[in-house]
């Protein structure tokens, strides 16, 4: 097939059973000339270019013309270009008009989801670090998640924290509160519940908790 290969702004799209259609023209101008173009595109991803802004700001499609065919074979949209941030060979990402953005680094071997809480511009991210075998999920400054191969740790920044690892399980932080039928604490002996009930109550002298028990 031959044609002539034109830029123009995406006026509007619509999506019918997964396949994008736009409607091309001069956003500034808001005039139009092509109607129902077929977006072609990397196979595997369909995405739907966001409107014109009012400042007449659009995103651009490369078609071809031939005749009455048109089809658009590229698209972009720099309005979005610095969320992208660093890229470095081999890197790939995703963004939109929102803050939801998701990279794939390619030295790291890394997946890292990004977005941000409301409209408060809270961070948070999920980073799937495979050369540092290591998986982060952070929300904001307050709150994060590390796991790796033989490790987890859970902490809220000025609050408590759980680590989990080959050495056992440490809580740390202001209190400690289990909400659950009973407490078993030390060596179940294979299995079995203890019996050895635990005094619960002041300094003085209680009595003996139906729920709370230990193996000695």
């Amino acid at each position: 097939m031959s044609g002539d290969i034109l830029t123009a702004d995406i006026l509007a799209t619509e999506a019918t059973d997964g396949e994008v259609r736009a409607q091309l023209g001069d956003a500034a101008l808001g005039k139009g000339f092509v109607q129902e173009a077929a977006i072609y595109g990397v196979d595997g991803f369909v995405g739907r270019p966001n409107p014109p802004d009012d400042e007449g700001n659009a995103a651009q499609a490369l078609y071809l013309q031939d005749g009455d065919d048109t089809q658009i074979i590229g698209t972009r949209d720099n309005r979005w270009a610095d969320k992208v941030g660093t890229m470095e060979p081999g890197d790939r990402a995703i963004v939109s008009k929102g803050a939801a953005r998701v990279f794939l680094k390619n030295e790291r071997d890394a997946v890292v989801i990004y977005t941000e809480h409301g409209n408060q511009g809270i961070g948070m991210l999920i980073d799937v670090g495979g050369v540092e075998g290591e998986i982060k999920i952070v929300n904001g400054a307050g709150s994060f998640i590390t796991m790796t191969g033989d490790s987890i740790v859970m902490a809220v920044d000025g609050g408590g924290s759980l680590t989990i690892d080959r050495d056992g399980v440490r809580v740390t932080g202001g209190s400690f509160q289990a909400v659950t039928g009973t407490v078993a604490l030390g060596d179940q002996g294979g299995g079995l519940p203890p019996t050895v009930p635990v005094i619960v109550g002041p300094a003085a002298p209680g009595a003996p908790s139906l729920k709370i028990f230990a193996s000695v």
